[in-house]
This record gives structure tokens, sequence and C-alpha cells, in this order.
């Protein structure tokens, strides 16, 4: 219990998250640890959202669900107007700004995961300044998933397992990163 516990004060100055519009057109669910946190975002009507981010940690947004009639989403000077962005992963480095708009077709659900890059449990974090839209990557996206699902299962967590997968995700989320970098173009 004690351990919980100091798990959960050290996350209390982790306050980002991406400001959805109209505010009551979400539900959200929201967990944090040191260093991290997990919000599965999900849109409970059908009608335009208005999405926006801009913080000193790092966001990957993980499209579970998610279709639009029409829309765009900007990140760093990427464009995107795709309209279909199940299984889609999107990475917003830390002080770049990401906006969205849609009128959706289907109702949204997304998990947002926002890693603070100065507690980053990782060697090599130089990849992780380039922004990334609408990528896949199957290793990512099946951490990504088994970490949303433990913020999703109940109220009680096993923070040394949600904090241990998400060591894995930030790991993963490097290895992306520095190999998209890396590739010539």
């Amino acid at each position: 219990a004690r351990l919980a516990l100091e798990r959960r004060e050290a996350a209390t100055d982790f306050d980002f998250a991406v400001e959805v519009s109209p505010p009551d057109g979400v539900k959200r669910r929201r967990v944090e640890w040191k260093g991290m946190a997990a919000e599965i975002v999900q849109a409970s009507r059908l009608e335009r959202i208005e999405t926006r981010f801009r913080a000193p940690v790092h966001l990957l947004i993980v499209g579970e669900r998610g279709a639009r009639a029409e829309g765009e989403t900007v990140v760093g000077g990427l464009r995107s107007s795709l309209r279909d962005y199940r299984r889609k992963l999107t990475f917003v480095p830390a002080g770049t700004e990401y906006r969205d708009w849609q009128l959706p077709r289907t109702l949204m659900r997304q998990t947002c995961f926002y890693l603070d890059p100065k507690k980053l449990p990782v060697e090599d974090a130089s990849g992780l300044c380039t922004p990334r839209l609408f990528f896949e990557n199957t290793a990512l996206w099946d951490t990504s998933i088994k970490l949303a699902g433990l913020v999703e299962s109940s109220e009680r967590h096993d923070w040394l397992y949600l904090e241990a997968v998400g060591v894995v995700l930030a790991h993963e989320l490097t290895l992306e990163l520095v190999d998209a970098v890396q590739l010539p173009r």
C-alpha cells in the first residue's frame, strides 16, 4: 500500500492532457504514474470534435477506433485528412503543437500516452524530436493496447506491472522513431 501511495504522489505533478471541444462530447479515463500517464478518450456522440495539445511532454496517440467524414490532423509541419485512422499511431514531440478536427462517421476511441522526456527510461531518446502522423508499428501497437487494457481494467492497478509495461512502451516507441529517422528517404 505504501508503494502504491508513493507512486500516486509522484504522479501528481503530471498535469497534461489533450484539450477536447466540446468537453462533454467525450468520456475519459486516466491513470498516472511516475513520468507517464495514459488516458482513454472516447467520443460519446457523433458531432464535430476538436482536439489540441502542446506541452513539455511527448504524446503518443493510439487510434483504436475512428473514421471521419471530414477533418484534418496537424502535428508540427505534417498534415493529413486521412478518413480511417483505426490502428494508426501519432507521435507528438514535447513542445510541438497538435491539432485535430473531425466530423466523425464512427465514435472515436483513442488512448493518449503522455511521456515526460526528462524521466524516460530509455538510453537513446534522440529520435524523439520528430513528429510522426498516422504510422503503423505492430510491436508498439500491441504494447499500447496491453497498457490501455490495464488502464481500463479496474480501479485497482498493479503499479509495478503498469510501470513495467510503460517502460516497454517507451522502448518500443524509441526504437520505432530512431529507426524512422535513420531510414533513407
